[in-house]
């Protein structure tokens, strides 16, 4: 298990290789932004209710490339078309090998 925070994630910009790395990089950000980052603010802001499980596809250089609605349990179409904007939106703060492309699935709850 790597010791990843999104401080650590931007600061070194580090490169990573391995699926389950780029996995938990992946998720420790999104953690990180449901507790005190930009999905904590938006949250707060729209009062957003419910959990919301997308696909989300990573590229190269750490950027969202894609949002995948998989499925929401309460909250509204709203709530998730908002949470699924801000996801699209985000930077990651990692490298992959060029041209990589990573699928992750992740339920993000409110």
């Amino acid at each position: 298990m790597i010791g990843l925070n999104k401080q650590s994630l931007a600061q070194k910009n580090i490169s990573l290789s391995d699926p389950d790395e780029i996995t938990e990089a992946a998720v420790k950000y999104f953690e990180y932004s449901l507790k005190e980052g930009e999905l904590f603010k938006l949250a707060e802001k729209h009062q957003i209710t419910g959990a919301y499980e997308f696909d989300v596809t990573i590229r190269e250089r750490g950027e969202v490339a894609s949002v995948f609605v998989v499925d929401r349990e309460g909250g509204s179409l709203a709530f998730q078309n908002l949470v699924k904007d801000a996801v699209m939106k985000m930077k990651l703060g990692f490298k992959m090998q060029k041209g990589k492309r990573y699928k992750i699935n992740y339920k993000f709850q409110f």
